[in-house]
């Protein structure tokens, strides 16, 4: 009996493989080797497009691009649809849904996506508990309680969101899980 679960970090091995990070293939590849999960990052693109993508790591960076820019550009980078039909597809595998914007927008059309998908038993949406905009994360806790009471508005008996936050100390996560209800906390650094 495993008391553990392993989540590969933007999916792959990718350094020895040659895979990309954030891509279907990575996760493929993660799914293979018997990951339980993959963490991914999601933000938007030019077009309000909700992508799969660590925005600062491709140049030019895909939030500055178009969604059709993007796919001539990067083939490679899914939309958050390609990664709902491929979760679809892995009846084991779940996802942790790294926000990499503070946005109610992305909040809202990913929630719904998922929930239309019935796939809300599968997805955590994850944030860290407090913004650290020098290392760019932008996103925080706060965004999580939005996600919790809009899908619960909007749910119709499809399931509910469920949320991952991160504090960086475990001495703090008491007071994090009263703050922020998170389905499941992890310490360290992201």
């Amino acid at each position: 009996m495993r008391f553990f679960q392993v989540f590969a970090h933007r999916g792959g091995d990718f350094k020895r493989k040659k895979i990309l990070p954030n891509s279907l293939r990575a996760f493929e590849d993660s799914y293979a080797i018997g990951a339980d999960g993959v963490e991914t990052d999601i933000c938007f693109s030019q077009d309000r497009e909700p992508i799969i993508c660590h925005p600062g790591l491709l140049s030019p960076d895909p939030p500055q691009l178009t969604w059709t820019e993007i796919r001539r550009r990067y083939p490679f980078v899914p939309h958050f649809n390609d990664l709902l039909d491929y979760l679809a597809r892995r009846p084991f595998l779940s996802c942790f849904l790294d926000l990499k914007i503070n946005s109610e927008e992305l909040v809202e059309k990913i929630c719904n996506n998922i929930l239309e998908t019935r796939l809300a038993d599968k997805i955590f949406l994850t944030t860290p508990k407090k913004r650290v905009r020098a290392a760019g994360l932008t996103a925080d806790g706060k965004l999580l309680k939005f996600a919790q009471k809009y899908s619960q508005a909007k749910s119709n008996g499809r399931g509910r969101i469920k949320t991952h936050v991160i504090d960086i100390w475990p001495v703090n996560m008491a007071k994090t899980a009263e703050k922020f209800e998170p389905d499941v906390i992890s310490f360290g650094w992201l």
